[in-house]
């Protein structure tokens, strides 16, 4: 180790004494800038004067100083829609069209959905108690029944809070004429665990507990018994229509968050299993995507919130069935608003009553109708449809109930009017609710995405499917190292299998030159040796 000078002493000055004498120094002027201000005599920065009035050629200047500014804009503008350009072709080629995205959704839904109903005992098909025959798909029921005649269909009207009780009742006599039906109350609770359940014989003092979920455990420990008497594990499917509160279910059953929910079509994007005990396992899965909607097209699938608004290519097209189907009355008294004439009459007026306003103070109507559109679904709007009336018994429906009553021990749906419906809160007031028509009977071609999916998978056999480097250099004429690579690769591997070619046709004969005279094989010639 060098040893210090004591001659001289270094002028270097530390970086903790450098540190504080800059922090000194800023509250000193910070001190200086307070006390100034509490005087009054705290310097201003001089404003600019801007051009004198008696400078010469002012006029031509301030023309000149806006023309550069307009010319800004202008290379501003340009540049936004060369990005946009840009971003479209990029867009274009690797090849993210809407219509593939959309065959593509199909695809997956069929695919999730086919393994939810092979890997289920039973499937509980999930209905809104609003509107039961415009959530309810009597396809899916086909194809369970197709796939597998042992498997069991149950439905559960879910959101009953939202309908008076003797639409409830009215549409449970209905549904349990064809199939084994449970009325249900999902927990809207903010919690993650410990979520509130109705209990028989308890007064109902919260909204937002679940309601009907000891029922429905009951009703499938019941089939998970079996005919012999043995309890046996069983796996239940969740289906129905994008956002009727499948994951809500779910997360009622299991008392916990274990699912997530939201009031946005889509919010499952693949199937999820939950255990719900030892015996019952959960399968969530993504909502049904239909082929057809009915007449109405976009209009009632938004009105079953099964499309977002932001994708709807007119929004004001849902709020002109929305109007419709209910009376002005309600509907001015629930935005307070006056008398409208027509849609964009009413949705002007609810946008100034709400302030969604756009820049230069022009009304927005999207942000309008999506208010009204999310009303709608959240229960805002009080609706409901009644139950049709049966002019003949349904074909084959005493079977079914038989057969089902006796797998299900149907005895414990009794008791569901003491524990669920007339634990309902009663408000009193039913002329808030108003009666209108079903949104149609949804559609789905379960058998032609079979067919689909068998012809796809046919053709992906035999062909070589095409990937990112594919889609790089697709350009005539651009050098593609990877294929480069791999050719020089598969001529080098052609030479060695041609000079083992040559190898193989020469004159030497292994048997006649390589053993000597007197020898038939190798084995004589290590024996004399």
């Amino acid at each position: 180790m060098p040893k210090k000078s004591k001659k001289s002493k270094s002028r270097r000055e530390t970086l903790k004494h450098k540190y504080k004498v800059v922090k000194k120094v800023k509250e000193h002027h910070k001190k200086l800038r307070k006390q100034a201000k509490k005087n009054g005599t705290l310097r201003k920065e001089p404003k600019d004067p801007g051009i004198p009035n008696a400078w010469p050629f002012k006029e031509e200047l301030l023309q000149g100083l806006q023309a550069s500014k307009e010319r800004a804009k202008l290379r501003m503008k340009e540049m936004r829609e060369r990005v946009e350009a840009a971003k479209e072709d990029i867009e274009e080629d690797v090849g993210f069209e809407e219509q593939d995205y959309v065959d593509y959704s199909v695809k997956a839904f069929y695919k999730d959905f086919a393994k939810v109903v092979e890997a289920s005992d039973v499937i509980i098909e999930v209905l809104d108690a609003r509107d039961p025959v415009g959530t309810r798909c009597k396809d899916v029921e086909k194809f369970v029944r197709k796939m597998d005649p042992s498997k069991r269909v149950v439905l559960l009207l879910n959101k009953i809070d939202l309908v008076p009780k003797r639409i409830v009742e009215g549409w449970l006599g209905y549904l349990r004429e064809e199939l084994p039906t449970v009325a249900f109350k999902s927990s809207t609770q903010k919690q993650s665990r410990n979520l509130g359940r109705k209990v028989a014989g308890q007064t109902m003092h919260q909204g937002s507990e679940c309601l009907g979920a000891d029922i429905v455990i009951q009703l499938l420990k019941n089939y998970a018994r079996g005919q012999g008497g043995l309890k046996t594990a069983i796996t239940v499917g969740i289906v129905g229509l994008p956002n009727v509160g499948k994951s809500s279910i779910i997360n009622s059953l299991k008392r916990s968050k274990v699912a997530k929910v939201g009031n946005q079509p889509g919010v499952t994007k693949n199937i999820q299993e939950v255990s719900l005990d030892r015996k019952v396992t959960l399968l969530d899965s993504p909502g049904v995507v239909f082929s057809n909607v009915g007449s109405d097209g976009q209009a009632a699938a938004a009105l079953r919130n099964c499309v977002k608004v932001e994708n709807l290519d007119d929004p004001a097209l849902p709020i002109s069935e929305i109007l419709r189907r209910c009376p002005p009355k309600q509907l001015m008294t629930l935005y307070r608003i006056p008398e409208y004439e027509h849609v964009d009459d009413f949705l002007e007026q609810v946008a100034t009553v709400r302030g969604k306003l756009k820049r230069g103070g022009t009304v927005d109507k999207a942000a309008a109708a999506k208010i009204i559109l999310q009303d709608w679904n959240e229960g805002k709007i009080p609706y409901y449809t009644a139950p049709p009336k049966r002019d003949t018994e349904v074909k084959g429906s005493a079977t079914v109930v038989s057969s089902y009553s006796s797998d299900f021990d149907l005895s414990s749906l009794e008791n569901e009017k003491a524990q669920v419906i007339d634990a309902l809160e009663d408000t009193g007031m039913d002329d808030e609710y108003f009666e209108t028509e079903t949104a149609g009977e949804v559609h789905v071609d379960l058998e032609e995405n079979d067919a689909m999916m068998v012809e796809d998978e046919e053709k992906g056999r035999g062909q070589k499917q095409t990937n990112q480097t594919d889609k790089l250099y697709n350009n005539i004429g651009q050098y593609n190292p990877h294929k480069a690579k791999s050719a020089s690769k598969r001529k080098k591997q052609s030479a060695d299998d041609m000079e083992m070619d040559d190898d193989s046709d020469s004159d030497f004969d292994f048997q006649e030159d390589a053993l000597p005279e007197g020898h038939d094989n190798m084995y004589a010639v290590l024996e004399d040796s």
